[in-house]
């Protein structure tokens, strides 16, 4: 059990803080008392908050988890106890709120889009700091737990491996137009014919040709996906 004290309890805070910990099966509690937090001897603690507290492990927070609006922030790179690169908020190191911006996509919402209107990659701290393919926020959630207590980890590990909580590999398809031409019909159909004609796209024409008469849509990849789902079960 873990009780993190924090200066208040905002929705921000609760998201990452479930990440770091209820998502990794370790019980959790945020509180905002003092004295609850000090009188507490039978729990491990981290204090998330803006005042020091003697013989308590702390996270200086910056304002990002305390803040409900979406504003500009000043974004470093910086390392966290000598250990990890993380990011600082600021000019403010703050690993948990780190975590936060990551998995939010933070950056996105005060960004420049490109002309298409989209977030451009390269601009990403991910690709910037080479943490695209890292797992980032796993990696600064064990360092976290780490910081509060070097044991804690090795418990929360043995605890899930007894449990058989593996991580698993889930693969998905991304199908945006289920048909090219197979099922459509009405105004939208004849738009796109007199398209393809005035564009003389005459290989669309024989592709909606071909699956009118009742052949494959070129669009039609489910046999082919059930073949890969049957070859690599997990």
């Amino acid at each position: 059990m873990v009780l993190v004290l924090v200066d208040q309890i905002t929705i921000r805070i609760q998201y990452t803080f479930d990440f770091i910990f209820k998502d990794r099966g370790m019980p959790y509690e945020l509180t905002t008392s003092f004295s609850d937090f000090e009188a507490r001897t039978e729990v491990r603690k981290l204090n998330y908050s803006s005042t020091a507290i003697e013989k308590a492990r702390r996270i200086k927070p910056s304002l990002l988890l305390r803040e409900a609006s979406i504003i500009p922030v000043h974004v470093d790179k910086v390392k966290f106890e000598g250990k990890i690169d993380c990011l600082a908020f600021d000019g403010q190191c703050d690993i948990v709120a780190s975590i936060f911006y990551v998995l939010t996509r933070f950056e996105e919402y005060n960004s420049e889009k490109d002309e298409h209107g989209r977030f451009p990659f390269e601009s990403s701290v991910l690709k910037k700091h080479d943490w695209i393919e890292k797992a980032i926020c796993d990696r600064w959630s064990k360092v976290i737990i780490e910081f509060i207590d070097p044991d804690l980890y090795i418990d929360v590990t043995l605890a899930n491996t007894l449990s058989n909580k593996r991580p698993k590999f889930v693969p998905t398809f991304d199908i945006d137009n289920t048909y090219a031409y197979k099922y459509k019909s009405g105004k939208r159909k004849l738009l796109s014919i007199c398209r393809d004609f005035l564009t003389f796209d005459f290989k669309r024409v024989k592709e909606r040709s071909v699956t009118n008469s009742g052949g494959k849509d070129p669009y039609d990849t489910y046999d082919r996906i059930d073949i890969i789902a049957q070859e690599f079960p997990e």
